[in-house]
């Protein structure tokens, strides 16, 4: 039975678009077919994405016959940008595009002209030099209004010229959107930028222009432009003040590029989006308040979950829902990510706070000049991945809903976990205060946050003068939403004067401050030198604020202002690499838990004052929800064993509703709470299973449902909250049946006999009654493609009267995309990292003495083929080996396939209620 009332994550089992992840899609030009473009488009549809990045990906070295004809902004390019955003609509996807070609460096325009910035080269040369400076470049200013325009006013006039265009375009777009700035220059400059530095720093900037050649100016912090610096022999903080001054200054103008651009995509019915600041010598943390939709990189990122708290959290304090990511970029070889990569780099990110994952990436699939099978692939085959019908596991070769299996289900459990990273609103433990600019990658020291259940965010100035930024009466900052329950300085002594005024102010207030090692406070540039250090000399004796050594000590001086996390782990010191995440709807509080560690690890997880609450499970994989079984109620909190395999995640949601509604509106998803629980289990406990029947005419669920239990032989107990105490003694079970011979049939995946054609030719070879092996070792060695595996055996006879038995098929590790089937119903299981992924099929056994056919296909990249064929195999004319040749000599062939063993466990099953 299920309640009869909405409930605010009654869409978590089939999420629409708005929480689905998205593919960025590379085009290489305009001289493409716009067919294949549409095609394109109906497949990232057809595995249940929620849209795509379209982004036209202009080189230098396309070996387009005329940019004239099919350059960006020419009347082949607006038929393709209208023939995507049309199939977008047709296919019910989101579509989000880049304000310019590639990364937003720029658009044409004449030189000289407004709005752009000149990437000046030099030359050292005799008075008497006979040949001129070449190579400089014209891009688009990103520090000032000006420059936005150049971008947007281009993009109205060439691109979205027509009302049909435009009107299209606010109905189908969501978000305009730019790339992570991707520019070189010595030092950025802007038009009166000299001026604007006087009227805003109060001085001239002649005064340190020697001192600002640093690295940290340059892009990425990657070089020292002309080999050397310069310092201040006088005044050893000269140069650093003028530093921070001047990227005060840039900052200013990047502000006022990302409000001119936000402005004109809200004129136009949409959003904006971009990778903000990093790269540049800009504040990271105080620009992303400013975009809608704020987007990092797994990349860039270090796929490190406390550096995506970098753009998590000034975005939560923003109220910004949506923090995307742009996942699963990996510098190596492309065609060499599997689906378990990539649900890694998604499980990073969610437990970083990222809530919205588009994958890197999707390339145009048609036919283009000099270019071979498998397609077209951007970074000339050095970065992951090509995803589409080119790669193995985007399909099923066989099953129902089209075959779209292999995608389609990890889309799914994706869209589910970015639906309850999105919904309602964030909790965060902490806050810790950080200036950065460049972003500088830095990090709290100490996992021990991490082990007793803290989350936290990082947050710039900007963030705490913000509308958002008060404490309540309770002593927390950001009442209505984060409930920050501490603000934390570690070794983080630069502060503007503004956030040294509101730390006191913070203080005031009775918000608890702790300050990590240095407390020599400096104002960030010239503008404070004096304030900052004083004001902060007086916050550092007010009640509340705890000056501590080192990061080690910080859990205890927590404690001690009896400050605790809202999810967390008595057994800390036992679990590592565990993330959590929390947000709170009017109707629940949710938590997501995710074991980044090499291991499988069971502790109990205690909830904070929710008591009273009704707890569920929900399935990321299969959408389904159930009753908590198995929980305490210690004081005020609800305590949980949860046990997670390595790379896996498990939600559990705390509801306010704990009986039915008597209105017709509807169902919800959560089911009638059941009358007990169990609190505690001993012995050979394989499994508690939620049960319930279904009424035969209505397909709904009916007031009868049940707790089961699978045991192992032994003697095992059940304790419930009344007390009672239930023993079940498992005995005489049948002998583990293993799987040894399958009918194996592998698929090589090749180009057909025109090379230059995109067109797929599949060879099966077949080996009946074979043991589980690599494909190496079968002459197979060079094959990518896909794999079938089917075997039988034969459900046993229970030695036992009346007992009733249960099989948990042993699956090994799994390393490729994988689908199983059990007598010919598909059954989906959680994808993660455990050496031995176990998978409970009791309702799907065949009666006693009849064989079950076990069928599991699995599929692998295109690593093996495309390596093989390096020399051969090319984009726009330049082979694979030409970048990859290195790797692919570092790095052989991999060992696809199942490797096993496979056996089927049997267990009893019985009814524990």
């Amino acid at each position: 039975s299920t309640i009869s009332q909405a409930h605010s994550l009654d869409d978590f089992a089939s999420p629409p678009n708005i929480y689905r992840p998205k593919f960025r899609y590379w085009l290489p030009d305009a001289e493409v077919d716009i067919e294949a473009v549409t095609r394109d488009m109906a497949e990232i549809g057809s595995v249940g994405a929620g849209g795509l990045e379209f982004l036209p990906y202009y080189q230098f070295h396309s070996p387009s016959a005329n940019w004239s004809t099919y350059g960006y902004g020419t009347n082949a390019s607006r038929a393709v940008f209208r023939a995507a955003m049309q199939a977008a609509a047709d296919n019910d996807l989101l579509f989000d595009f880049s304000i310019g070609a590639n990364q937003g460096q720029g658009v044409p325009s004449k030189p000289e002209s407004v709005g752009l910035a000149l990437e000046l080269r030099s030359i050292d040369a005799a008075p008497d030099a006979v040949s001129s400076l070449q190579n400089g470049s014209w891009i688009t200013d990103h520090f000032s209004a000006a420059g936005a325009k150049k971008l947007t006013g281009f993009f109205d006039e060439y691109i979205i010229p027509e009302e049909q265009d435009r009107k299209l375009l606010a109905r189908v777009g969501k978000y305009a959107w730019e790339d992570s700035m991707e520019m070189d220059t010595a030092l950025w400059w802007t038009h009166d930028f000299a001026d604007s530095f006087r009227t805003q720093r109060g001085y001239d900037i002649a005064t340190c222009l020697p001192f600002l050649i640093q690295r940290e100016n340059y892009w990425a912090a990657q070089n020292l432009p002309y080999g050397e610096s310069f310092l201040s022999q006088d005044n050893n903080t000269l140069g650093s003040r003028c530093n921070d001054d001047y990227r005060l200054a840039l900052q200013h103008g990047y502000e006022e590029y990302i409000r001119a651009t936000s402005e004109w995509a809200h004129e136009g019915g949409l959003e904006y989006s971009n990778q903000s600041a990093y790269n540049l010598p800009l504040n990271m943390l105080d620009s992303i308040p400013l975009v809608n939709a704020p987007e990092g990189e797994s990349l860039g990122f270090n796929d490190s979950p406390s550096l995506y708290r970098h753009l998590s959290g000034p975005a939560h304090m923003a109220l910004n829902s949506v923090i995307s990511s742009e996942a699963g970029a990996v510098n190596g070889a492309s065609y060499s990510q599997t689906i378990p990569d990539l649900l890694r780099t998604v499980r990073r990110g969610l437990a970083g706070g990222v809530s919205m994952n588009v994958f890197h990436g999707y390339a145009y699939s048609g036919v283009y000049a000099q270019t071979t099978w498998p397609g077209y692939t951007v970074f000339s085959y050095t970065f992951a991945d090509m995803w589409g019908p080119r790669m193995p596991p985007w399909r099923s070769r066989h099953g129902e809903d089209n075959g779209t299996e292999f995608m389609a289900d990890a889309i799914a459990y994706v869209a589910r976990n970015q639906f309850i990273s999105q919904v309602g609103t964030a909790r965060v433990d902490l806050a810790f205060y950080q200036y950065a600019a460049p972003f500088a990658k830095v990090v709290y020291g100490s996992d021990n946050l991490e082990k007793m259940g803290f989350t936290y965010d990082y947050l710039g100035p900007a963030s705490f003068s913000s509308s958002n930024a008060i404490v309540g009466e309770e002593g927390v900052l950001a009442p209505d939403g984060l409930a920050y329950k501490a603000l934390i300085f570690a070794n983080q002594t630069k502060l503007t004067p503004e956030m040294a005024a509101q730390t006191k102010v913070f203080a005031e207030a009775g918000l608890p401050i702790f300050v990590i090692g240095s407390t020599d406070f400096q104002s960030v540039g010239v503008g404070g030198a004096a304030s900052v250090p004083e004001i902060m000399a007086q916050v550092l004796l007010m009640e509340g604020v705890t000056v501590l050594a080192s990061a080690e000590e910080l859990p205890a001086a927590l404690a001690a202002l009896n400050i605790w996390p809202r999810v967390s782990s008595p057994q800390g010191d036992a679990i590592e690499k565990w993330y959590t995440f929390s947000r709170s709807t009017e109707d629940a509080q949710i938590a997501f838990l995710y074991n980044d560690g090499g291991n499988t690890t069971t502790t109990n997880i205690s909830f904070l004052d929710m008591a009273g609450r009704t707890p569920y499970t929900f399935e990321a994989w299969t959408g389904s929800v159930s009753p908590l079984l198995q929980y305490t109620v210690e004081e005020d909190n609800i305590v949980v064993p949860v046990t997670l395999t390595a790379n896996q995640t498990t939600i559990l949601v705390l509801s306010n509703q704990t009986s039915a509604a008597s209105d017709e509106n509807g169902t919800s998803i959560l089911p009638r709470p059941l009358s007990t629980h169990i609190t505690s289990t001993s012995g050979p406990l394989e499994a508690l299973l939620y049960t319930t029947t279904k009424d035969a005419n209505t397909n709904t669920a009916t007031n009868y449902t049940r707790i089961t239990a699978q045991f192992a032989p032994g003697t095992a107990t059940v304790t419930l909250v009344t007390g009672q105490t239930l023993s079940f003694t498992a005995s005489q079970l049948p002998e583990v049946t293993n799987l040894d011979t399958w009918n194996i049939t592998v698929n090589d995946w090749r180009s057909d006999n025109d090379f230059f054609s995109m067109e797929t030719a599949i060879t099966p070879h077949r080996f009946p009654n074979s043991r589980l092996a690599p494909w190496n070792p079968v002459n197979l060695g060079n094959t990518s493609g896909t794999a079938d595996y089917e075997t039988t055996f034969r459900t046993p006879f229970s030695s036992v009267a009346e007992q009733r038995l249960g099989a948990r098929l042993h699956l090994g590790a799994i390393t490729d995309a994988t689908i199983l089937w059990v007598n010919g119903d598909k059954v989906i299981f959680d994808v993660n990292s455990s050496p031995d992924v176990v998978v409970d099929i009791t309702n799907y056994l065949s009666p006693a003495g009849a064989d079950n056919v076990v069928k599991v296909e699995v599929a692998s990249t295109l690593y093996n083929r495309v390596r093989a064929e390096q020399d051969s195999i090319m984009t726009f004319g330049v082979a694979a080996s030409v970048a990859g040749a290195s790797f692919f000599k570092a790095n052989p062939a991999e060992a696809y396939g199942i490797e096993g063993p496979l056996s089927v466990q049997w267990v009893e099953v019985v009814g524990v209620l």
